[in-house]
């Protein structure tokens, strides 16, 4: 590996949602992808300067190239995060959370909060089953595990939800493979990147996946470090070597 480069490279994020994302999917484990304009050279170590969206902030981290493919807009790039560890993922996860100033409706929220703290389990998973955006965020924080099934089972849920339970390493089998088993989830690319991610996902159900996804979105998926193993060599016998 070569000395990193003087001048950093920029990423930047659209939206505060996708900076999470990326910090779920990919950075928490040592991984780090970019759409850039112009290609870095592979196996090189650079600083990278990621930039937040929703506040006037950025962090420097340095960073190996593992993959390089040219897309429509650019180069799709795959880093590994150098000297990863549970002290630069503490760094990233303090970098991610945006600093917004309070609005009128927090204070109603931390009510509605407070009034879901103190719920039996069947009236835990009732509201789960039954209830609406903001109390099934709160009761997924709450509670977790206890009530992802019932979430799942809300005819309401959005993808973003879908996905955020999706990436749990700690997803029964079960509700892993109840999400891989509905087509209208897999149709969201979100949901498809969450469900990759996790290492329970495993088998027949890493190719279920995967079937569902454009041969663009394969061949970027066999290269990326930030899924397992099995996902990339799946991806890579898809697409015939």
């Amino acid at each position: 590996m070569s000395g990193t480069t003087s001048s950093p490279l920029a990423v930047s994020f659209a939206s505060q949602e996708e900076l999470e994302r990326e910090l779920e999917t990919t950075l928490s484990k040592g991984g780090l992808s970019a759409v850039l304009p112009t290609p870095p050279e592979l196996r090189q170590s650079y600083a990278v300067a990621l930039h937040h969206p929703s506040r006037d902030a950025e962090l420097v981290v340095t960073a190996t190239v593992v993959m390089v493919q040219a897309v429509a807009d650019g180069f799709h790039v795959g880093f590994q995060l150098d000297n990863f560890g549970q002290v630069l993922v503490e760094q990233l996860r303090a970098f991610v959370v945006a600093t917004r100033e309070p609005t009128p409706a927090a204070a109603p929220a931390r009510g509605a909060a407070e009034a879901l703290r103190g719920l039996s389990l069947s009236d835990q998973l009732k509201v789960a089953r039954e209830g609406g955006l903001s109390e099934r965020v709160t009761l997924e924080r709450l509670y977790g595990k206890t009530v992802w099934e019932a979430l799942l089972h809300n005819p309401r849920i959005t993808p973003p939800e879908v996905a955020r339970i999706a990436r749990m390493g700690t997803l029964p089998r079960p509700l892993v493979e109840l999400i891989a088993s509905n087509a209208g989830w897999l149709a969201q690319p979100i949901v498809r990147r969450a469900l990759l991610s996790n290492p329970r996902l495993t088998g027949e159900w890493i190719h279920k996946v995967l079937s569902t996804m454009p041969v663009s979105e394969l061949k970027l998926m066999r290269n990326q470090v930030a899924y397992p193993a099995a996902v990339r060599d799946a991806a890579r016998r898809m697409l015939g070597g």
